[in-house]
């Protein structure tokens, strides 16, 4: 599970987790988020492995860092959507509902693929949407518009979409 297509929560198929790993391996926190506070989750996440909830994850935060539980669920949300964090949902033993919170390098310790690129996810979110206008395109990932654009562009310029009246059509 992702949220990294419109920040709502999804399955990825397995067949494309190595286009979701060319996508978010090496990625680095934007400047949009607060990156010492960022860094900080990452840091976390990468000394416990996986953590249960975000709320849990508060606790676990050195105190000087001075995020609250809300902070601490927005920003995991956003590292999320990058595709940098992964929950995944859990049940436990007296039927609670919960999820874990890992890196993606912690779910995936070794690559998937040896590139490094959006490319191949923005190619395959297309041909399973079919018909989209362009400007919906640029909103569906919260990595910057220099990643995504340029693979967008590289698709239109290889024939395999067409732009009809504004919309992006899979012709590929």
């Amino acid at each position: 599970m992702s949220k990294i297509l419109l920040g709502r929560r999804g399955l990825i198929h397995r067949r494309l987790w190595p286009a979701l790993d060319a996508a978010v391996r090496d990625q680095v926190i934007p400047a949009a988020l607060d990156d010492s506070d960022a860094r900080a989750i990452m840091r976390l996440l990468k000394r416990e492995g996986r953590v249960r909830s975000a709320d849990r994850m508060h606790g676990l935060l050195d105190a000087t860092s001075g995020m609250n539980p809300k902070r601490v669920q927005k920003l995991v949300a956003s590292l999320e959507a990058l595709g940098l964090v992964l929950t995944e949902p859990a049940l436990l033993d007296n039927h609670k509902h919960t999820a874990f919170v890992l890196l993606w390098t912690e779910r995936f310790p070794r690559p998937l693929s040896s590139e490094r690129s959006v490319d191949k996810l923005v190619k395959a979110t297309l041909w399973a949407a079919g018909d989209v206008p362009e400007k919906e395109i640029l909103r569906w990932f919260a990595w910057p518009r220099s990643e995504t654009a340029p693979a967008l562009e590289m698709l239109r310029s290889s024939t395999k979409i067409s732009m009809v009246s504004g919309h992006v059509r899979w012709s590929g």
